[in-house]
């Protein structure tokens, strides 16, 4: 019996497959990494990795009046899928509950806000990078 998906892969495409414990490790430097661009890009971070009963926020921002909630992901270069197209519509719909209830809880319902999301790309070699920050990217599609 076949335990693992990857055991049904030839040995030479094993090693693309990330393992856990380096997908954890990508997402900490990748989270790590869009802090850095969006304090250098004029966003004051107010938190990371929030978590409320409705879900987790990577980092809670502001950008002038405006609350920023970003959703990072990360991908290693030439992955067939881009960052973009995992943000599906139940996870836009948890990401805005999530957001919502954040607001309520710290009294910030009156600040305008939007959801953005940073994609992380880690090449083969050499450093990560962000890739792209899409501004809003739920719009009003997710929000309750």
């Amino acid at each position: 019996a076949v335990s693992s998906p990857e055991l049904l892969l030839a040995p030479s495409e094993r090693r693309r497959i990330p393992s856990a414990e380096s997908r954890s490790r990508d997402g900490a430097a990748a989270e790590d990494l869009a802090a850095v661009y969006l304090a250098l890009r004029g966003y004051r971070i107010l938190c990371r990795h929030r978590v409320n009963s409705l879900g987790e926020l990577d980092i809670v921002a502001r950008k002038g009046r405006t609350l920023v909630l970003v959703e990072v992901r990360s991908r290693r270069a030439g992955s067939p899928v881009c960052a973009r197209n995992t943000l599906t519509a139940a996870k836009r719909r948890r990401l805005a509950g999530c957001a919502e209830l954040f607001r309520r809880e710290h009294g910030l319902v009156a600040l305008p806000w939007r959801i953005d999301l940073l994609a992380v790309e880690f090449p083969a070699k050499g450093m990560p990078r962000v890739a792209e920050h899409l501004v809003d990217c739920i719009g009003d599609q997710g929000r309750p």
